[in-house]
């Protein structure tokens, strides 16, 4: 048996599905709400948020709004095609352990 068949299972499969489609759905609220008020949140800048706005700096605004905007479509429509199986999940493994090499002790 095909051990990417045995770590997916539908439970998993929807789960993640699910996922993709609340994550898309908050990238797009974002965008919605960066449109309603003139600025969006972009990240940081030093420890200050970057919050590029529609009159300060129109090119980033409307960037970071494509961004979100692409990403959420993007996300829902993966999410949706997942769950009508036209798509294949995210890969999760479970058990899986991601270890550091062994260090010899010489000096």
């Amino acid at each position: 048996m095909d051990r990417r068949k045995r770590l997916t299972t539908p439970l998993t499969t929807n789960l993640t599905a699910l996922l993709q489609i609340v994550i898309g759905f908050v990238l797009l609220a974002l965008a919605y709400d960066g449109h309603r008020k003139g600025w969006i949140r972009a990240g940081s800048k030093g420890f200050r948020p970057y919050r590029p706005s529609r009159d300060d700096s129109p090119f980033m605004f409307h960037f970071y709004m494509l961004v979100y905007l692409a990403g959420g479509l993007a996300m829902i429509v993966w999410g949706v095609l997942v769950l009508i199986g036209l798509a294949a999940p995210l890969p999760i493994s479970r058990g899986t352990r991601v270890t550091c090499p062994v260090r010899s002790s010489a000096p």
